[in-house]
């Protein structure tokens, strides 16, 4: 799939464009789901020590193209 979007839910105290560079996932990149990719994010993220919980979910796919949430607590 090629990442078409990404949309951050629960940063509440930190900036969204950080979440996505600390995740490492770009609009535009090629990512396989499930893959490592997408687990890679979530280790990432979890270095930061500043999330309780944190998931990365499809919220749409359009042919090739995949709409990802990254949710934080």
């Amino acid at each position: 799939y090629r990442i078409a979007g990404i949309t951050v839910v629960g940063a509440e105290y930190t900036d969204v464009q950080a979440i996505k560079l600390f995740s490492g996932l770009q609009e535009g990149n090629e990512v396989m789901i499930p893959g490592d990719q997408i687990t890679d994010a979530i280790r990432k993220l979890w270095k930061q020590k500043l999330f309780t919980d944190i998931a990365i979910t499809i919220a749409e796919v359009r042919g090739a193209d995949v709409f990802l949430v990254i949710t934080l607590k």
